[in-house]
């Protein structure tokens, strides 16, 4: 992924709060270690917010590493798809934070 393992939740808000209202930040740890595995998700209230912040922040450097930033939409088992945009996406507003082969 190309998050630092040392980005944390609150760090992410910091980066993607100006761009508009957050719903939800989940940035995936390892159960194990309980570091960041690199990579997370960002949901925004308004869809228009999301796009400005994909559009701004993809590539971004932070802690030394481009971020990967790219939409996502929602499986009904909770977990990301990306091979499936239609009018759904208008529902969530997530992006992924840079997992490798994960970008839409």
């Amino acid at each position: 992924g190309s998050l630092h393992f040392n980005i944390t939740e609150d760090m992410l808000k910091g980066i993607f709060e100006p761009f508009g209202r957050i719903d939800h930040i989940n940035l995936v740890m390892d159960a194990e270690t309980q570091r960041s595995k690199g990579f997370g998700f960002v949901t925004f209230k308004n869809a228009d917010d999301a796009v400005k912040a994909m559009n701004q922040l993809n590539g971004f450097e932070l802690a030394g590493r481009p971020m990967k930033v790219g939409h996502v939409t929602e499986r009904q088992d909770g977990m990301p798809n990306q091979d499936r945009l239609d009018n759904e996406e208008l529902e969530r507003h997530g992006y992924d934070l840079g997992a490798t082969g994960r970008l839409a």
